[in-house]
């Protein structure tokens, strides 16, 4: 299945840990599913910058990754598991 077909199966809202992120688009770019939502901070290109392109450290990512793969298991998986 591929990413275009996907996306129609988000709800508008994905669950990020206790916070909401709102789906107002979405789009592929390059073959690369692209979801848009309202500016929640600063983005990532810029912490980069801001910091002088130092990588995040480990723990950082690991922690992304637990609540991307987590507001993903909430929003295609039953309410009550969130």
């Amino acid at each position: 299945m591929s990413s275009r077909s996907k996306l129609p199966l988000f709800r508008p809202v994905l669950t990020v840990g206790s916070n909401c992120i709102h789906l107002d688009e979405h789009f592929d770019f390059r073959n690369h599913p692209c979801l848009v939502s309202e500016l929640y901070g600063m983005s990532v290109f810029d912490f980069l910058k801001q910091n002088s392109f130092q990588p995040f450290p480990e723990r950082h990512i690991q922690d992304f990754a637990k609540s991307l793969l987590k507001s993903v298991g909430c929003t295609f998986g039953p309410l009550d598991t969130c």
